[in-house]
């Protein structure tokens, strides 16, 4: 839990011992209140990571093989895997996310329509991330190619270490992190619609972790409403790779 976290938990824990809630805080309560209860696990990305990375694990080496052989390297295998990681993923992300934000605002939901919308997201936008994955793959793949054709006397130690930033941990990390992001902020939108197809009308709150990982990208940003950070960022979170911020559903 991060400081203002911890905050938010203190203000409400001090609000349930008052004998009455003076009507100037009741509605105040009941947004932070909302909010707590919106707040997304990071537990999403460390297993997205570890999938991922062992992804990464599993086919780097090979990879590394077929270039000192003198093969083109066959990705193709690899991509399919990781493809069903991310859709898969993405889709529980968004869905469970989605229910959290319509039961914090106090509204029931279908959760077949929530469902159905977040599977229906995570195939249309799984297959154009990973088709983004997979150029910057190919990419270095082919670099690494060039690079040991080029340079006599080079060995798979030589070759590993140059494949180390495409088929790495951190790499991973980063895909999770941005990605975990985007689902969240997806299911916020699944949501919203939801609700206003009940006649419910909604905004969305821009929320940082506020803690020394913030950038000065997002900072500004903590707080504002659609119609501040949507000049900037007209898609919300996340706003670069590994944005951590979210958006809180609130109800007008």
């Amino acid at each position: 839990m991060d400081n203002h976290s911890r905050l938010t938990s203190a203000v409400l824990s001090a609000a349930a011992l008052l004998p009455v809630v003076p009507p100037d805080l009741s509605g105040m309560l009941a947004v932070l209140k909302a909010r707590q209860d919106q707040e997304p696990s990071r537990a999403a990305e460390t297993e997205m990571t570890d999938e991922i990375a062992a992804l990464f694990e599993r086919y780097g080496p090979e990879i590394a093989s077929q270039i000192l052989m003198g093969q083109q390297p066959d990705t193709r295998e690899m991509e399919d895997k990781l493809l069903l990681i991310l859709i898969v993923s993405l889709a529980g992300v968004a869905t469970a996310a989605a229910l959290r934000r319509t039961e914090a605002v106090g509204v029931p939901a279908s959760v077949d329509d929530i469902n159905q919308a977040a599977r229906t997201w995570s195939r249309s936008y799984g297959y154009e991330l990973v088709r983004g994955i997979n150029e910057t793959t190919r990419q270095a793949i082919a670099d690494v190619m060039a690079q040991y054709h080029s340079t006599p006397g080079m060995t798979t130690a030589d070759v590993s270490k140059l494949l180390e930033t495409t088929f790495g941990r951190e790499r991973a990390n980063r895909i999770a992190v941005t990605e975990i992001t985007r689902a969240n902020t997806q299911a916020v939108n699944i949501a919203a619609q939801q609700m206003a197809r009940d006649g419910m009308m909604t905004s969305r709150q821009w929320i940082t972790w506020r803690d020394d990982r913030v950038c000065p990208r997002c900072a500004p940003l903590h707080n504002t409403y659609e119609d501040v950070w949507a000049i900037e960022q007209p898609a919300g979170p996340p706003a670069h790779v590994t944005c951590r911020c979210w958006l809180a559903l609130v109800r007008i």
